[in-house]
């Protein structure tokens, strides 16, 4: 009955693509899982909501469902760490935190999944990982290639899967350096977040190591009365490597965005382009 009321907009969403949401331009490279109906499924849709959304026969299969969530969609973790708790006040606008946390390890380990547990979604807007590890002086300093390898928490993502036959590498003595974006929504809050973290059997390696690499245009000018500003970046790539996924990122400002390689011939690619951002 629910759906039955909701139908009309559920066909005006499907048609004009706003859900389920997937902006990348479908013809433009090929990413997977694009989330997005098949146009038969969305045909079936369609004409189902357009013949009055009819009920099928025999009983209610959703009344017999009691599916109670459990408290880590992956399982437990094999090390589980604590975001130090932050005092969420009422109203205000809140600076970023930047603690930073031990994991405790006594051995490196190779990481393939993390996940987040968050205590109180409303508050929390986002939380972002980086690695610091012992360098060859025994100080503990950022790892310049792994600013948010270790996956990152967001409205609408909790988990962070790495690719099969990859890994990310996480070395004894290592310290996560998170950051984390709270915003009071009426009603004064403590906030808890615990990041989880799934490991290889010891001694399994996976063939390919993970890392992620940002980006960024840190100076960025926009001409006043400007309707339309373009922002270039680049990252240099040493070495062959295989891209597993890409994410723009320009908050409301932003209005189209678009990922190209060139090849070391002179030859261009384009691999990803959003000609409408939306945040």
């Amino acid at each position: 009955e629910v759906v039955k009321a909701m139908a009309p907009m559920i066909r005006e969403a499907l048609r004009t693509k706003r859900m389920p949401p997937f902006q990348p331009d479908p013809t433009v490279g090929h990413w997977a899982p694009n989330e997005g109906l098949s146009s038969d499924q969305l045909r079936t849709l369609v004409h189902w909501i357009e013949a009055g959304a009819p009920r099928g026969t025999g009983e209610d299969p959703l009344a017999k469902v009691n599916f109670q969530a459990p408290e880590w969609g992956l399982g437990k973790p094999d090390l589980i760490l604590a975001i130090p708790e932050v005092n969420v006040p009422a109203t205000g606008v809140m600076d970023y935190r930047r603690p930073v946390v031990k994991t405790g390890l006594k051995e490196g380990r190779w990481m393939k999944a993390s996940a987040f547990l968050v205590s109180d979604r409303r508050a929390l807007h986002h939380v972002t990982t980086g690695l610091r590890a012992p360098n060859a002086s025994g100080a503990v300093v950022p790892m310049l290639d792994s600013k948010g390898s270790l996956g990152g928490q967001g409205p609408g993502r909790v988990y962070n899967l790495v690719p099969e036959d990859m890994g990310v590498w996480i070395p004894a003595g290592s310290e996560i350096a998170f950051e984390t974006h709270y915003t009071p929504y009426g009603k004064e809050t403590v906030e808890a977040t615990k990041m989880g973290f799934y490991f290889y059997p010891e001694g399994q390696t996976p063939k390919y190591p993970m890392r992620t690499y940002g980006m960024y245009d840190m100076g960025i000018t926009i001409p006043a009365g400007a309707e339309y500003h373009q922002e270039i970046a680049y990252q240099d790539i040493p070495h062959d490597m295989l891209v597993f996924g890409l994410t723009a990122h320009a908050h409301v400002r932003g209005g189209s965005t678009q990922v190209s390689v060139i090849f070391p011939d002179g030859q261009e690619k384009m691999i990803m382009a959003q000609p409408k951002y939306e945040f």
